[in-house]
């Protein structure tokens, strides 16, 4: 979607050892933003698209209202084992299972239980790791009425404990929209967001932090986010939490017919920008985007959303070298329970994971690390890690009518959902973990990350991001600009990744080995 309105530099944050203050805070009217409307400049960017193969019809809501709503948090017990670990949470069996999905609509529909078994959080869990004490902040625009309620819904229906929710609108409600196609995109993005986020770390807070759409423009041009920078300092300045997530983003090349001078333009947003990005890893917040769902090249146009650049090019925020970029695959078990099978880069159903080389950032020094420098030519490469993109998470929106609903009535408000959007918000879950292993926070995690060479992480082998014309980049064995480092193992991954990042911290060598 749009970006707007560059943030101010608030004050300079510390880096201290001590875990971030992850209560829910009251809000407190911020600053008037300045309300420069970026799509002017970055006109390509767009709303990484929530990838689904269902015909959504919206239900009648009443319009929106801001709140700050909140469910009691709750905690589950978790002691793990090699291979067929009972799950932590139990469905309730109101949910369509992965079965019959398949059955009904020729998809696999992953509940919560699956990809956490498959991705072996559930360990993790009986362990009492489940990222209890710290929050995570989802940064989100649009409509969120529903959204308490749906999250209820979704936790009921896979036996997962209620989070300490909070809806925060600093900025005030958003503007009235209508969305592109009567789907209402901004709403369904924050309902994949809190809900997966919640499905990987069970025991978090999630703050909700609901930034401006207001584009200045025709009701249907405030199906966007205009005010991106302006949430992320406030939710920096006010430490809401220490993982941040965005599943927003566009081309790092905006608009086809900027001048050279809005070119000027846009690179002062980025160096703004990435101080920003800087500033949360030095206050020891995670931040973390979605590479993008259009493969190895992005949108052109804000005016035309369906035009796309012909050559390669990667997204925004996910580009900047202070943010954790998350690319996609394709998941497949090997039985109902969850049982990894295999991933393969994710490009299908007309999406792929964004990846490639920036055109705006030279490679960071953690990228170093990388033993064939061949990959990067000097530049930034995204994405930093992948997780599931394919159209196969389950979803609970009361303010949709899913394509299960033609078969089964009891289903009317499940649906399967995908792209980069949903990788991203799992990736906080597990960074929120981590966090609370660490028993501080990770912050800038690339360093460690890169350290481990892909120790610890399923290796993505096979398949490439080209796509609407444009050739990407191969999967290869290591680091790739199509998945990265891969996908975690988690329990043996994280504290990997917290090993490295205590070495590190005490002055180790930017490699996996313990000092000499």
């Amino acid at each position: 979607m749009t970006f707007s309105s560059e943030a101010g530099p608030g004050k300079d944050q510390t880096a201290t050892d001590a875990p971030l203050d992850d209560s829910p805070v009251q809000e407190q009217p911020p600053a008037k933003p300045n309300t420069r409307l970026l799509f002017l400049l970055l006109g390509g960017l767009a709303l990484l698209v929530i990838f689904t193969p269902l015909a959504l019809t919206l239900a009648q809501r009443p319009a929106p209202a801001p709140i700050a709503q909140t469910t009691p948090a709750a905690s589950p017990t978790p002691a793990p084992t090699p291979t067929e670990t009972p799950p932590a949470y139990t469905p309730a069996g109101t949910a369509p299972t992965s079965a019959q999905c398949q059955s009904l609509i020729h998809a696999p529909c992953y509940s919560p239980e699956q990809m956490q078994q498959a991705f072996r959080l559930t360990p993790l869990y009986r362990q009492g790791y489940d990222g209890r004490g710290q929050t995570i902040v989802i940064l989100g625009t649009g409509k969120t009425t529903t959204l308490a309620a749906d999250l209820h819904q979704f936790d009921l229906a896979w036996g997962l404990p209620d989070p300490t929710f909070t809806i925060l609108h600093p900025f005030g409600p958003p503007a009235p929209y209508t969305c592109a196609g009567g789907m209402d995109d901004l709403q369904l993005e924050n309902t994949l967001d809190v809900e997966w986020s919640h499905a990987m770390a069970p025991g978090a807070s999630i703050i909700l932090l609901i930034g401006s759409n207001d584009s200045g423009g025709p009701r249907s041009a405030n199906c966007a986010y205009a005010g991106l920078l302006d949430a992320l300092a406030y939710a920096v300045d006010q430490h809401l939490g220490s993982v941040i997530s965005i599943s927003y983003g566009g081309s790092e090349l905006g608009d086809i017919s900027e001048s050279a001078s809005e070119k000027a333009q846009d690179r002062r947003f980025f160096n703004q920008a990435h101080a920003l990005f800087e500033r949360a890893a030095k206050a020891g917040i995670t931040v973390l985007a979605s590479s993008g769902d259009d493969g190895a090249t992005n949108f052109n146009s804000f005016s035309n959303p369906s035009s796309v650049w012909d050559h390669p090019n990667i997204s925004w925020p996910a580009s900047d070298p202070a943010v954790l970029a998350v690319g996609g695959t394709s998941l497949a078990l090997a039985d109902a329970n969850g049982l990894y099978g295999s991933e393969t880069v994710w490009n299908a159903g007309g999406g792929s994971t964004g990846g490639g080389l920036s055109a705006v950032f030279q490679e960071p020094d953690y990228q170093h690390a990388i033993p064939d420098q061949t990959v990067l030519h000097g530049k930034r490469g995204i994405p930093d890690i992948s997780f599931p993109a394919a159209v196969n998470y389950a979803l609970y929106g009361s303010f949709l009518i899913g394509e299960l609903g033609a078969h089964r009535s009891q289903w009317s408000h499940w649906d399967i959902i995908g792209g980069t959007s949903a990788s991203a918000p799992c990736w906080a879950g597990l960074i929120a973990i981590a966090n609370q292993m660490r028993g501080k926070p990770l912050g800038l995690v690339q360093p460690a990350l890169y350290s481990l060479i892909g120790r610890e992480m399923h290796d993505i082998i096979t398949g490439d991001n080209s796509l609407h014309g444009v050739t990407g980049y191969q999967a290869r064995p290591g680091y790739d600009l199509a998945s990265g480092w891969g996908t975690p193992i988690a329990d043996t991954f994280l504290p990997a990744l917290i090993q490295a990042a205590d070495l590190l911290a005490a002055g180790c060598p930017n490699r996996y080995r313990a000092c000499p």
